[in-house]
């Protein structure tokens, strides 16, 4: 153990510091608060750095979201054409079966000079040599369940090279496409 001597007289010795106890537990909570106030403040920038980052990633997926609902409402109306494209197909007239049918009604001695099809109608244009193959045609094509309804519209004596024929038109209103399913 040591001691300590003071050899100087009284009156120069140096007193001893003793610290004044509310003086050291302000200085210690000066110590604290600035030291607080100082993390904060690094603390508050990097928040807002962190906020601006954060506004800036929502503005993005603001924008991206919206993008996406542009392209869902175009992808649905695109869906919805593909869907009534492929209904209208489904629900087309086979032409070449129709025609097939036509083809294997006519009668021998009759003959077809011109088609014209419109959207709900087919007119059938030609010559017979027999009245009566006209009408027999005629009862035909009523049976076929693509025609609402079949009309003889013009019928003509004719004769050509001294062998009579008879000129005729039909006309056969097509059934909705529609009601056919």
């Amino acid at each position: 153990m040591m001691s300590e001597v003071n050899l100087l007289p009284v009156k120069y010795r140096a007193k001893r510091f003793k610290p004044n106890k509310k003086l050291v537990v302000v200085i210690i909570l000066l110590l604290i608060s600035s030291s607080t106030i100082i993390y904060l403040g690094i603390y508050s920038k990097q928040l807002k750095e962190a906020l601006f980052e954060t506004s800036a990633r929502l503005a993005y997926i603001e924008r991206q979201v919206a993008e996406k609902e542009i392209y869902s409402h175009t992808l649905y109306n695109l869906t919805e054409v593909k869907t009534a494209i492929h209904r209208k197909f489904n629900q087309r007239v086979y032409w070449g079966d129709l025609l097939a049918q036509i083809n294997s009604i006519v009668p021998p001695n009759t003959w077809f000079t011109q088609l014209h099809i419109n959207d709900m109608s087919i007119v059938l244009s030609g010559f017979s040599t027999d009245f009566a193959e006209i009408g027999l045609m005629l009862s035909s094509l009523r049976t076929f369940n693509e025609f609402d309804a079949v009309r003889l519209s013009q019928a003509q004596r004719n004769t050509i090279d001294d062998a009579t024929v008879f000129s005729f038109q039909i006309i056969c209103s097509m059934v909705n496409v529609e009601d056919l399913q």
